[in-house]
């Protein structure tokens, strides 16, 4: 049976799982410092760096939005139009939306055909496909539900509660009842990955202000935390690693 195990760190949620695993991979922590360092030129009206520093950003995390409308802003204030229409477009085929036709950083290219039709790529990345139906209601739980995850074999569902700190489990018959015991060691529960083969749930957890008994004091501590699915057992405190030092870092610009 494999032990269950919390590991702590301060980390932004955002990194994920696989962050949490692995440790923070350089392409991560090189793309964020370049972004700072872009935005930072930015604010100094130093636009030649400003280019150079976020086209190096984008090279590393191509696919990261945020990124590439940030390059778009560096090349529409470098003069390369051209090239911040064929940036956005890049945004556009990711299935993404930036209101990019309100921003001031783009108002010159607002009479521009290219752009208006990429502004059009944009909005229509909003609009539903399909029809959605309501397959079921959890009458029986409260909380915010952040995670969901599904056991195809016993046909249930998993949510992750952000507000309880907990998670609950919807069985095939529509019953519903808490996975794991209350233990204040968890923070509010975020994403859940499965892990069937070796009879594991993994939990994303993070301090916030929207789950109960939260001290300010907590702000930006994360873990991931890992559960028997055939118990719910929990034990904090099994693999403890470093903290690092100073808090968590806002959103900025960037998004890293």
């Amino acid at each position: 049976m494999n032990l269950p195990r919390f590991l702590f760190c301060r980390l932004p949620v955002l990194l994920g799982l696989a962050v949490l695993l692995h440790g923070e991979p350089s392409t991560i922590a090189t793309t964020r410092e370049l972004a700072r360092e872009a935005l930072a030129a930015e604010e100094e009206k130093n636009y030649p760096v400003f280019l150079a520093k976020m086209t190096e950003a984008v090279a590393l995390r191509p696919d990261y939005p945020r990124l590439l409308v940030n390059l778009a802003e560096a090349q529409t204030v470098n003069g390369q139009e051209t090239e911040a229409v064929a940036t956005l477009e890049r945004v556009a085929a990711l299935g993404m939306h930036s209101p990019v036709d309100q921003a001031k950083a783009f108002a010159g290219l607002r009479g521009r055909k290219d752009f208006k039709t990429v502004v059009a790529h944009l909005e229509a990345n909003l609009r539903p496909i399909g029809a959605g139906e309501i397959d079921f209601t959890l009458r029986d739980m409260t909380g915010l539900v952040e995670g969901i995850a599904w056991r195809e074999k016993p046909r249930e569902f998993l949510f992750g509660d952000v507000n309880q700190r907990t998670i609950w489990v919807r069985s095939a018959s529509g019953s519903v009842r808490r996975f794991c015991a209350p233990d204040q060691s968890l923070w509010g529960i975020f994403g859940l990955v499965l892990d069937e083969d070796h009879g594991t749930l993994w939990a994303a957890t993070t301090a916030v202000s929207a789950m109960q008994g939260y001290a300010p004091e907590q702000s930006g501590m994360a873990g991931l935390a890992e559960f028997d699915l055939g118990t719910g057992r929990f034990a904090p405190g099994g693999l403890p690693a470093p903290r690092r030092p100073g808090t968590c870092p806002g959103r900025s610009r960037a998004g890293l």
